[in-house]
């Protein structure tokens, strides 16, 4: 098994996670988070357990809607490292543990056409009322 850091520099950020060939069991990512990010998002749907700190847009759920388990608050390593150890001795239940994250994910399509949808209808409704 491989585990999968990102630093705040990206890991093989152009190549993406499908494109891989080995088998990855975890994602952490500690950078800042500057908004929701696609790389923690391709790993989940590669079968990644994904770990963030709190930084950034990580500590919204409407962003990241990780499990709090999988949100380190505080980077101390003794902390990674026994929910490494976790990870890894019990990675069924672990990865179980992302299904709703995974589930949100693929619904963002459907969010965004949504969102979009919506966008429109408000333009357009506020446009005739300026007509009349």
């Amino acid at each position: 098994m491989r585990l999968c850091v990102q630093t705040s520099a990206g890991i093989n950020a152009r190549k993406g996670f499908m494109d891989t060939d080995v088998f990855l069991f975890g994602f952490l990512d500690f950078g800042p988070h500057p908004g929701m990010d696609r790389l923690p998002r391709e790993a989940a749907l590669a079968g990644c357990i994904v770990v963030t700190n709190m930084d950034g847009a990580a500590c919204y759920d409407e962003d990241i809607p990780l499990p709090p388990k999988y949100k380190i608050r505080n980077f101390e390593p003794e902390t990674v490292h026994k929910l490494l150890k976790e990870l890894l001795n019990d990675f069924k239940s672990s990865s179980s543990d992302m299904a709703e994250y995974r589930e949100w994910i693929r619904g963002q399509q459907e969010q965004m056409a949504k969102c979009i949808s919506d966008l429109v209808v408000e333009f357009v409704t506020k446009r005739s009322k300026k007509a009349d």
